[in-house]
């Protein structure tokens, strides 16, 4: 999901630590489980590589808890425009650690085989 400052007074994600008003720049909310598992708590920087292949390091403002609902990951609009999507339109992302079927399994892990996605490294 692609966000701006404003969405935290549309939304209820369920935040429990952060902003979501401070997604701004190169920053990202992530959901209570992407945090536990990935150590990716609000003040800590994470990689993602964006649907375009694009490689990019962004601080995480905002942990929430709704992510079953709003998914793993949201970045900011800023982040979503520099790695543009599908013929220059961003796009809804997600984050996760699936391999692709038969894959090597020393290969990275992948979260969807189409260019939308967003993989957390």
């Amino acid at each position: 999901m692609i966000l701006t400052p404003a969405a935290a007074d549309a939304l209820d994600l369920g935040v429990r630590d952060g902003d979501l008003a401070r997604l701004t720049g190169a920053t990202v909310a992530v959901s209570s489980e992407v945090a536990g598992s990935r150590g990716a708590e609000t003040g800590q920087r994470v990689r993602l590589v964006l649907g375009d292949g694009a490689r990019v390091d962004a601080r995480v403002v905002a942990v929430y808890d709704r992510g079953l609902g709003f998914g793993p990951v949201v970045l900011s609009h800023d982040l979503a425009k520099g790695g543009q999507c599908h013929q220059g339109h961003t796009r809804a992302v997600g984050a996760g650690a699936a391999r692709p079927a038969g894959g090597d399994a020393t290969a990275p892990a992948l979260t969807h085989t189409h260019q939308n996605a967003v993989v957390l490294r």
